[in-house]
């Protein structure tokens, strides 16, 4: 096939591309004690970054007489990230402070949580917009709970800028959700 630049203009990003900058996160958490729409508005405002989680199919190596052949495996999910703006207030990371104390308390060693409940009880979802604010892709996270929040660095040297944190999801499983062309946000 030959090089043709107008080929790739017209069937290549025929749409001008899909841009990183335009997601949101929306994380309901099963915390006690606080106003977790608060919290999950402001999370949804200050998720600064994330991505679109991996897909893995493991493979299973078979022998036969000395050979190997490679069949499906199981499907494996990895842990998932975000990176938040911290306000003044801490909310959103009290929450999570909160949320892994309530897993597995600093002091006493046992969890506050009956059975399962730690898990988010909704659906986490990522959705990818395009440039006129449309949703055209989403992801759903289930039974999704938070395994490491990190530090937060401070330094005298570090001005002009805004604290941020990570917070690493251990999950069940992600699926897409099926979304229908031109679903507007609402701001």
């Amino acid at each position: 096939m030959a090089f043709n630049i107008n080929d790739f203009r017209a069937n290549g990003l025929e749409f001008g591309g899909a841009r990183p900058s335009l997601f949101q996160v929306q994380i309901t958490p099963p915390v006690t004690g606080i106003n977790t729409t608060d919290v999950s508005s402001k999370l949804t405002l200050t998720c600064q970054a994330t991505t679109i989680p991996a897909s893995t199919v493991g493979s299973i190596d078979v022998g036969y007489f000395g050979r190997k052949i490679k069949l499906a495996g199981d499907r494996t999910f990895d842990d998932w990230s975000v990176t938040i703006l911290n306000d003044e207030d801490f909310l959103v990371r009290d929450m999570f402070e909160k949320w892994l104390n309530d897993i597995n308390q600093h002091v006493q060693n046992f969890k506050t949580f009956a059975g399962n409940s730690y898990k988010s009880a909704t659906d986490t979802i990522v959705t990818q917009f395009d440039k006129n604010g449309f949703t055209i892709k989403q992801y759903g996270f289930v039974g999704m709970f938070p395994v490491n929040v990190s530090p937060i660095d401070l330094s005298w040297d570090s001005t002009n800028q805004i604290q941020s944190f990570g917070v690493t999801f251990a999950y069940d499983y992600w699926y897409p959700i099926s979304t229908a062309s031109n679903i507007a946000i609402t701001v």
